[in-house]
């Protein structure tokens, strides 16, 4: 049950009344019956000093006169009106006493709490002749401010038993009946309480489960009714919004259903663009290709022509011109049969090309009896059309001219072909660039030649060419000759050749 649950408004109400109530009880039993038994016991108290003063003052007289009877007398008549009393005794400083106990008078020598009642000051007693529970009272009795002795004074306990008993079971009846009230006056005050709290929790539940019509009346006139209507001033404002909402949601989707539709439709229509495309683009790409074979079919004719021509004359430098022109052209139609034989036709893969082409260089200068091995070290790179062949026209020339004039003199060694691919930063721009390496161990160039200013034709066609290629050129002779030639790849402009160089 929600009612016995700890931390329920319900619950707590009732605990804090009942609380409120248990400490106003306890405060009542605490401060009540301590009070009303102490009033009870100066009712005794009172009563026992009224006794023993009227005793006190036929006693006097007769120690006086050693005369007891008087007194005797005078205290039966006081037990006859008073049945109360359960013993007297009148004691002297010296002991001797005159008691009165289960009707009956004797006289005794006493000592200890008799004559000097003060040591032991207790109102309760147990009567050792009676066996029962005694009230007692001292009374000092002086005569012309002398100090005669005591009047002890036992009055019956019942009554008070009885005053207390019934205090207790007033109290206790007292303490019921306020715990049963308060129990249903805490209950009532509670469920009164706890109910409209509950009917907004219901309204609370079913507005967030989307039950936008939902309103909550409450009639308490109080802060809930206005919280209530709080909560119905925000349903009216959720509801509003809701329907805007919904409204714009509505005009939304039939925006998105109609741009959906322009949508699909230029979806079809780039479609079919793009087929028109890769048609004409498949069609350039046969042409293109085409166009390399006949580039290369007509550079062979002329190259074949070149031979032909040459096989007629009989001047050596004529016939080496004829040959030279002959391989520059045969080395140009290889680019163009690379490129037809390619899946690019905007690149090439200039590690098989220098390969075909330095196979037909060695073919072309026969070495005779000279034994010139090739080394080739070049990256998997891809060159543009007219960077291939610019480095094809300086692999022609310069291994040409290492076949012809190298090995003149040593009859063995090795031509190296090197191609790296390096990052360059220059300038906080990071830029790839080519190294081309083309060297011979052979008999090296003579010290008089200044290939940037040479009357020979190939080494003008490597210098020129450099330039094209956005490079530089430099020569060394170090065990034979070497040329380093640095250029950048053709997706960078001119602007970059001076980074280069830097």
């Amino acid at each position: 049950m929600r009612f016995l649950h700890g931390k329920s408004i319900l619950y707590r109400t009732v605990f804090m009344i009942w609380l409120l109530i248990f400490i106003i009880l306890g405060l009542y039993i605490v401060f009540t019956v301590p009070y009303q038994r102490q009033s009870a016991i100066n009712r005794m108290k009172l009563h026992a000093q009224g006794i023993a003063s009227s005793i006190s003052e036929v006693t006097a007289n007769a120690i006086l006169l050693e005369d007891y009877s008087f007194t005797v007398d005078h205290c039966m008549r006081i037990i006859n009106e008073n049945p109360s009393v359960v013993y007297i005794v009148i004691t002297k400083k010296d002991g001797f006493s005159l008691s009165h106990r289960l009707n009956q008078w004797k006289t005794d020598t006493l000592g200890g709490f008799w004559v000097n009642p003060e040591l032991d000051n207790k109102m309760f007693l147990t009567d050792q002749e009676t066996n029962s529970t005694v009230f007692h009272y001292p009374y000092r009795f002086e005569y012309s401010g002398i100090q005669w002795g005591w009047i002890h004074i036992g009055l019956e306990v019942t009554q008070f038993n009885k005053e207390l008993s019934d205090l207790y079971l007033r109290s206790l009846l007292l303490a019921v009946i306020c715990i049963i009230i308060g129990m249903g006056i805490s209950i009532i005050f509670a469920r009164n309480l706890v109910s409209p709290i509950r009917k907004l929790e219901s309204f609370t539940i079913d507005f967030a489960a989307g039950n936008l019509q939902r309103r909550i009346q409450l009639d308490t006139g109080n802060e809930l009714q206005n919280l209530a209507d709080s909560f119905n001033l925000m349903a009216d404002a959720l509801q509003l919004s809701h329907d805007e909402l919904e409204h714009r949601v509505m005009e939304r989707t039939m925006e998105l259903a109609r741009a959906n539709s322009r949508l699909k439709k230029e979806i079809a229509e780039r479609k079919e663009a793009e087929k028109t495309i890769k048609a004409s683009l498949q069609e350039k790409e046969i042409l293109l290709s085409e166009i390399h074979h006949r580039v290369k079919n007509n550079l062979q004719i002329v190259s074949s022509l070149l031979y032909l021509q040459s096989r007629n004359i009989k001047d050596d430098y004529l016939l080496t011109q004829f040959q030279e022109s002959q391989n520059r052209i045969r080395s140009m139609a290889l680019i163009h049969e690379k490129l037809y034989q390619s899946k690019s036709l905007a690149n090439i893969n200039f590690a098989d090309y220098i390969q075909s082409l330095s196979v037909y260089l060695f073919h072309t200068y026969n070495t005779g009896n000279k034994h010139i091995d090739l080394l080739t070290d070049i990256d998997d790179v891809t060159l543009s059309i007219e960077q291939a062949i610019c480095c094809g026209l300086i692999v022609n020339e310069l291994v040409s001219n290492s076949l012809k004039y190298a090995f003149r003199i040593k009859k063995t060694g090795t031509i190296w072909i090197n191609l790296k691919k390096l990052p360059c930063s220059t300038n906080n721009n990071k830029l790839d660039h080519f190294i081309f390496s083309v060297r011979d161990n052979g008999d090296g160039i003579a010290e008089n030649i200044d290939f940037h200013n040479t009357p020979s034709l190939g080494l003008q066609l490597v210098y020129n060419l450099t330039n094209q290629l956005n490079g530089t050129v430099q020569m060394l002779r170090d065990g034979g000759t070497i040329f380093n030639i640095i250029f950048i790849p053709s997706k960078y402009n001119a602007k970059n050749k001076q980074e280069i160089d830097s």
